[in-house]
């Protein structure tokens, strides 16, 4: 009689190397959460001075009601050592929070391995705006099946929640007016000279604006204009817009401004590709073509600036031409992992301007670009750094740790 022989698939050895590879990776999330809910207990809310209360350490109400605060310095700590913006780094640590305070059964899961962090994060970002009622309610429906829950149940749960914790008029004030919105998104990393928008309305606003754009695509067809319908219905609200800017004498004609980067001899301007610094995307030298065309369009030519080279400016403020050059070599503001418009920010004296210091420390050498919260965090909050060549800054934080910026991104240096 012959035995039969087993044969192990194909893989299995991988696959059975991959699940225990997946539940460190999912127990090593758990505990940066639990880490992170002991690291905001370490550095509780500051108690503020009247003279703190302007620049000094602030205290911050990540979570919602019933939750502790956390320091703002520390924040700015905490998510440069995780690798993320100050802004990504306040959205954990409130979840963080939102969980151990808010939702203590579902948090009593994290903390036995039988739901995952990121699962657990998904419902506390929702409840944060709930009174403490509606976050147990949702914590009571939500975590005996916390670890298979979805994002449509968990909404539904968190609109009963809403409702069955607030007064009535308040639930009317919510829907009236919370509700509503409208999202101009010209950040994303659009292509082709392409922006995104998504609202919600009152109806008849809706209404109103649903008969202005078919009254607009209608005459640009009748323009002489061929496209399909829904791109002139997208031609027809920018020109609603410009219309509104006309009427409403803006002083510069309802335009905007634009600012193109285009570089012949990089790989993008081989293939006709310029990249437009406001919105973060690209584009084609034809679209720049056709928008140029356009009337009542008006085009400035920018000499180009060297970013290699050193201004001075007398005195403290910098001249346009410096200021300039210095949006153009950071792009960004310079903080550790911080991705806003460096010309939406500040200019900061790396060392300290002194009035009755020698001239030429308004310099290349000398300038950074800083969104305003972290201008304030390096003035007031223990942070220093310094220009090692242009848009390479070496950072070092109030515990020591260093972070060097560059043009493609943050390392961590120890």
């Amino acid at each position: 009689m012959t035995t039969p022989t087993t044969t192990t698939p194909p893989g299995t050895d991988v696959l059975g190397a991959l699940v225990a590879r997946r539940r460190v990776e999912d127990q090593a999330a758990r505990d940066v959460l639990m880490l992170a809910v002991r690291y905001a207990a370490q550095h509780p809310a500051p108690g503020v001075t009247e003279e703190e209360a302007v620049h000094g350490d602030q205290p911050l109400e990540l979570a919602g009601p019933g939750a502790p605060g956390v320091s703002e310095f520390a924040v700015a700590e905490f998510a440069a050592a995780l690798g993320m913006s100050t802004a990504s780094g306040r959205r954990f640590l409130g979840a963080a929070l939102e969980l151990a305070h808010r939702l203590p059964r579902i948090w009593a899961r994290v903390q036995a391995g039988t739901v995952p962090a990121w699962r657990a994060r998904m419902v506390a970002e929702k409840t944060v705006h709930l009174s403490a009622e509606g976050a147990l309610y949702v914590d009571r429906k939500v975590a005996p099946r916390a670890d298979k829950i979805g994002p449509i149940t968990l909404a539904r749960l968190v609109e009963e929640a809403t409702l069955l914790s607030e007064e009535p008029q308040e639930d009317k004030t919510l829907d009236a007016q919370t509700n509503r919105r409208v999202l101009v998104d010209t950040r994303s990393m659009a292509v082709h000279g392409i922006a995104y928008v998504d609202a919600v309305l009152d109806t008849t606003d809706a209404l109103d604006l649903e008969k202005a754009l078919q009254a607009a695509a209608a005459q640009i067809k009748s323009d002489g204009n061929e496209v399909d319908l829904d791109r002139r219905r997208s031609i027809a609200l920018g020109e609603i817009a410009r219309s509104y800017l006309g009427q409403a004498g803006t002083g510069d004609g309802g335009g905007v401004q634009l600012y193109v980067h285009y570089a012949p001899d990089s790989d993008l301007g081989r293939r006709d590709r310029v990249g437009l610094e406001n919105t973060r995307g690209l584009t084609t030298l034809e679209q720049i073509t056709e928008w140029l065309t356009r009337p009542g369009v008006a085009v400035r030519v920018t000499p180009v600036i060297d970013l290699n080279d050193t201004l001075t400016s007398t005195g403290y403020t910098p001249s346009p031409r410096l200021r300039e050059q210095a949006i153009l070599r950071d792009r960004h503001c310079a903080f550790p992992h911080c991705t806003k418009p460096a010309r939406t920010g500040d200019l900061d004296h790396i060392e300290p301007y002194d009035p009755n210091g020698p001239p030429g420390q308004t310099s290349s050498d000398n300038l950074a670009c800083l969104c305003r919260s972290h201008h304030r965090l390096k003035t007031h909050g223990g942070w220093t750094y310094r220009l090692l060549e242009p848009g390479y800054y070496l950072w070092r934080s109030p515990t020591g740790r260093r972070y060097l910026r560059t043009p493609i991104g943050t390392h961590a240096l120890n």
